[in-house]
């Protein structure tokens, strides 16, 4: 379920003659954009963008931007934007200058179902054209592909073709699981491309039929088997499909903990993951962050972060 949902008797024209007055003048009445933006859908919001165009003659986003400063501006912005876009423009920002944020690469590509890699590709060629790239000449796949190497680079190629098989056979469940014990624990060194075949093109529900007969059998589950065969970003990803397919929320609530565990908060991962997920399943992830971690994400959120960006945020996430 989601946190964020369409907004009851909405009235584009009117939101953004509010937004008009509380960034007119002297200082900006940063309450009244909270009260609007982050209790609208993106479609809203989007709608709203028009009517401020139509109405003023003047760009909502570049508005914002130059009345806004910080984490606060940056939330909001990337409020405009759906679940597809909030990722592409993530992984755009990943790929793009010195060095790759592979923690990004991971958490918005194996996460994803076929449907999510068909919106990602489509969104990140948005993103070219926004940033004035051709996208003749990039694609996500291309700039992954450049961005990675080995058995990394593999397992994201093959998870962006968007071919996991949507039903496998409930037979090839013993055998996939002797195919990984072979190629990983039952031997010495580790056939990679073994569990790249079928952790990335396996079905959600049969990944959950292997870890369980695979438990049965060697008394611990896949993702154990997973960090004593396997490393690096390459491991990442294999546990990121893994915990999606056994519990998508819990998956996202482990990477929503992680952004804000240790020192410092990683407020870029924190942005994404709650406003990619806010019209998705962001519900549903709340209540197994609570179970998890004995506090919950929106109390987890006023501790680590502050102010305007705070306040946004927590009424995204809700109570």
């Amino acid at each position: 379920m989601a946190t964020v949902k369409p907004a009851a008797n909405f009235d584009a024209s009117a939101d953004a003659e509010a937004l008009r007055k509380a960034m007119k003048g002297a200082g900006t009445d940063e309450q009244t954009i909270i009260d609007i933006l982050a209790y609208r859908s993106v479609s809203q919001r989007k709608d709203i963008a028009k009517a401020f165009k139509a109405s003023y003659g003047e760009d909502i986003y570049s508005k914002l931007h130059g009345e806004l400063s910080g984490h606060f501006r940056d939330a909001v912005l990337m409020s405009f934007r759906d679940k597809a876009h909030v990722n592409a423009f993530a992984l755009y920002n990943a790929i793009t200058g010195a060095g790759t944020k592979d923690r990004v690469v991971v958490q918005t590509i194996c996460a994803c179902d076929n449907q999510e890699i068909v919106e990602l590709k489509k969104a990140y060629e948005d993103i070219l054209r926004e940033k004035e790239q051709d996208p003749a000449k990039r694609n996500l796949e291309k700039d992954v592909a450049g961005d990675t190497s080995g058995d990394y680079k593999r397992v994201l190629v093959a998870l962006l073709q968007g071919q996991r098989e949507e039903k496998t056979a409930k037979a090839n469940v013993v055998a996939d699981c002797e195919a990984l014990y072979t190629a990983g624990e039952g031997k010495m060194g580790t056939d990679e491309s073994v569990f790249v075949r079928i952790l990335a093109n396996r079905s959600h529900g049969h990944i959950r039929e292997i870890n369980k007969v695979y438990s049965a059998a060697m008394g611990h589950d896949l993702i154990k088997a997973i960090k004593k065969e396997t490393s690096g970003h390459f491991k990442e990803c294999l546990e990121i499909i893994v915990k999606t397919a056994l519990n998508k929320a819990e998956c996202i609530a482990d990477m929503l903990l992680g952004s804000m565990k240790g020192l410092g908060t990683n407020d870029d991962d924190l942005i994404r993951l709650v406003l990619a997920y806010s019209e998705d399943n962001l519900e549903d992830v709340k209540k197994v962050f609570l179970q998890k971690n004995e506090k919950s994400l929106a109390d987890y959120i006023r501790g680590d972060t502050s102010g305007d960006y705070k306040k946004f945020l927590v009424a995204i996430v809700g109570e």
